[in-house]
C-alpha cells in the first residue's frame, strides 16, 4: 500500500489509517447521496450511469487496485507498462502525469500483500453475494408471485436496477476499502 497519492499535482499524505477510513466512509456516503439524488432526478435512467463512471475513474486513480495509480497496488502484481511516448498536453495541464511511475522498484506486491489482497477478496465475497440474492429474489417475486411486489412504492424493475447499480459499486470498490479500512498506521523507515 502506498501513503501517499497525487491528485491534480497535490501529494495527499494517506500514511494513518484515520485518513484512509476517513476516505472510505465519504466515498460511499457520495455513492449513496449520489443514487439517492439519481432517483427522483430520472430513476437512474442517466445518473446511474455517472455513478458508474465516475466510481470506476475514482476506484482506479484514487484507490487503486486495479489500475497503476492509487493507494492500494496493482492487484494483478503485473509491471506497470511503460508508455514510450511523452504525456499528452493534457495530462501535463491536469498534472495527472506521474514520469516517475514506470521507474518505481515497488510495484510488485509481497507474501504480506498477497495474503491481504487475497482476504479482503474473500470478505467482500459475501456482500457480493447478498446483492446477487436481492436481485434474484425481487425479479423471482415479480415474475412468479406479482401480489408480494404490489406494496412497493417502487416498481420492481427500478428495484432491480438499483440493487443491481448498489451491487456494481461493491464490486469495484469494496476490496480495496477492505485493504485501507483495516491496514494499521504506516510508519516511516
Amino acid at each position: 500500500m502506498r501513503a501517499e497519492f497525487h491528485l491534480f499535482g497535490r501529494v495527499i499524505n494517506m500514511s494513518r489509517q484515520s485518513r484512509r477510513r476517513k476516505l472510505v466512509i465519504g466515498l460511499y456516503a457520495a455513492a449513496l447521496l449520489t443514487l439517492a439524488i439519481g432517483y427522483p432526478l430520472d430513476h437512474w435512467h442517466f445518473s446511474g450511469s455517472y455513478l458508474l463512471i465516475g466510481i470506476s475513474l475514482i476506484a482506479s486513480h484514487v484507490l487503486g487496485g486495479n489500475g497503476i495509480n492509487g493507494l492500494i497496488r496493482p492487484f494483478n502484481n503485473h509491471k506497470p507498462h511503460t508508455n514510450e511516448q511523452p504525456p499528452s498536453l493534457l495530462a501535463l495541464q491536469l498534472k495527472i502525469y506521474d514520469p516517475l511511475l514506470s521507474d518505481d522498484p515497488c510495484w510488485q506486491n509481497d507474501e504480506r500483500e498477497l495474503a491481504e489482497r487475497d482476504r479482503a477478496h474473500f470478505r467482500a465475497y459475501a456482500p457480493l453475494c447478498l446483492t446477487l440474492l436481492a436481485v434474484w429474489l425481487v425479479s423471482r417475486m415479480a415474475v412468479h408471485v406479482p401480489l408480494l411486489v404490489r406494496w412497493l412504492p417502487v416498481s420492481p424493475l427500478v428495484l432491480i436496477e438499483g440493487i443491481t447499480l448498489l451491487g456494481i459499486l461493491l464490486a469495484l470498490t469494496l476490496p480495496q476499502a477492505i485493504l485501507l479500512w483495516t491496514e494499521p498506521d504506516m510508519v516511516d523507515e
